[in-house]
């Protein structure tokens, strides 16, 4: 029950952010195509609001923080083995990642099941063959520090730890859209 009390709410998050992006005025000044971030259903955040810091293990037990990837572009996907959507957007996540690893953009998979992930999770990411980094919030302390209330979400932050974006549901990550956007973001260094 709780799982599909999520999935509806995703869904119905992911409309209201598709909605609220498509009616959303551009601002007065910018230095970009004023639809670059509309495209791909990214709401972009006001300037200088700080992503909370956080540091999760990893599926091999290693403690990775958000600090690691100053100077990066990071992409924090919040997802569950167990949320439809977020099972449909991994095989572009995992080209997405492979795509720009070894550019200054990193991908990092947050994982809210509350379960252990020996038991959950790490079947999960073998059996689909992910490759890019996933880390555990299995208290869901992260991800309640992030807002998050649908599944899955995924924040933008710049190189400097600074929110940049949210977007709400599922994306092709292979999209055109995807590629102009992180482009974008590469070439004016936020």
């Amino acid at each position: 029950m709780r799982r599909a009390v999520l999935f509806a709410c995703g869904l119905l998050l992911a409309a209201a952010s598709r909605a609220a992006a498509a009616g959303a005025a551009a601002p007065a000044t910018t230095d970009r195509p004023p639809d670059v971030f509309e495209q791909f259903g990214v709401v972009e955040f006001a300037a200088g609001q700080q992503a909370p810091a956080f540091a999760l293990k990893d599926l091999d037990g290693r403690t990775v923080s958000l600090a690691e990837f100053k100077g990066k572009l990071v992409v924090v996907n919040f997802w569950a083995t167990w949320c439809t959507p977020c099972e449909w957007e991994m095989p572009s996540m995992e080209a997405f990642y492979r795509r720009w690893r070894g550019k200054p953009v990193a991908l990092l998979a947050v994982s809210v099941d509350t379960g252990a992930a020996d038991i959950m999770v790490r079947p999960y990411v073998q059996g689909k063959g992910l490759t890019f980094p996933v880390l555990l919030d299995s208290t869901l302390r992260t991800s309640r520090a992030y807002r998050v209330r649908g599944l899955p979400t995924t924040f933008f932050v710049g190189p400097a730890g600074e929110f940049i974006g949210q977007a709400h549901g599922p994306r092709d990550w292979t999209a055109a859209e995807a590629s102009a956007l992180i482009t974008h973001l590469l070439a004016r260094g936020r």
